[in-house]
């Protein structure tokens, strides 16, 4: 870009001349901002270019990588104004591995120069795996998706006879996938509803009505 205006033909293909005419184009970027105008140059001056950033990446995140294995109170039932500890234990899905791409008919790609981001930050990347030729982008340490990338968030919902909530509370991890809390069960006698909400780098997913919970007189 010179003056708000895109360089003329000749001035783009000779910044580009390291790209095959014949061969698609992958401008990627965080926030696809400054980038698109990398993109139209390229589209205007014939080039098969394709726009990819960070918000692809979120948009096509995995579905949520954990199942409930186990739930459980104890004690249970509990006596109306005491305790009872909670505890969830998680499981990954089990996922078919990935099959690898043929070699024939691979798209190479050639890494030049950053076009520009929209924002900076230093948990966010793009960049070219060399040996299998495949951009990614994403977040440092979570390229991998869910199953690879944080820690599970995990709170339990408890809804009482009348189907309003009753308490909320986060459940904490004492170990590998097992989370744990105390409710202080100091509400009136009946059959109470456990559901629990879990988290993971973006991703997150309900498990309703997972467990019964009888409060006693």
């Amino acid at each position: 870009m010179e003056k708000d205006r895109v360089k003329s033909e000749e001035d783009i293909r000779k910044t580009f001349a390291r790209l095959k005419g014949d061969k698609p184009v992958v401008v990627y970027t965080n926030v696809g901002v400054e980038a698109s105008l990398v993109w139209l140059a390229l589209t205007l001056s014939g080039y098969d270019a394709r726009l990819y950033s960070l918000s692809d990446w979120l948009d096509n995140q995995p579905a949520f990588s954990y199942e409930l294995a186990d739930v459980e109170a104890k004690p249970n039932p509990v006596r109306s104004g005491t305790s009872t500890t909670i505890a969830a234990t998680f499981q990954e899905r089990q996922t078919k591995a990935a099959e690898k791409p043929s070699p024939e008919g691979e798209v190479r790609l050639t890494v030049m120069q950053c076009a520009g981001c929209g924002f900076t930050s230093q948990d966010i990347f793009a960049n070219l795996n060399r040996t299998g030729g495949f951009v990614q982008v994403g977040y440092a340490g979570k390229a991998s998706g869910a199953a690879t990338g944080g820690s599970l968030s995990c709170t339990a919902v408890i809804n009482g006879p009348n189907d309003q909530e009753a308490a909320r509370m986060s459940l904490l991890r004492t170990s590998a996938n097992k989370y744990m809390g105390i409710w202080n069960a100091d509400v009136a006698p009946g059959v109470y509803r456990l559901s629990i909400l879990a988290s993971i780098s973006g991703s997150s997913t309900t498990f309703p009505d997972v467990l019964e919970i009888e409060v006693t007189d």
